[in-house]
């Protein structure tokens, strides 16, 4: 994803159907789309997702790497 900021980010998440990979500075985390339902604010999903990757939720970087994806569940 291309982002300039943390909100220009927030902004561009799809609540319920992106999954996120998050990167920087060899730390690293993923959520599943699902994890929308515990998780529904844009902000509350980056912020858990940042501490899965062991960095504090209020982390920013310029280097920070954030890939979206979807899933087909059966």
């Amino acid at each position: 994803m291309q982002f300039d900021s943390e909100a220009d980010l927030l902004r561009q998440i799809c609540p319920g159907i992106d999954g996120l990979m998050l990167e920087d500075n060899g730390y690293r985390g993923t959520f599943l789309p699902s994890v929308w339902e515990q998780l529904p604010e844009r902000e509350a999903f980056l912020a858990h997702l940042k501490q899965k990757a062991c960095l504090p939720a209020s982390y920013w970087s310029d280097t920070l790497k954030v890939s979206r994806y979807t899933v087909e569940s059966f």
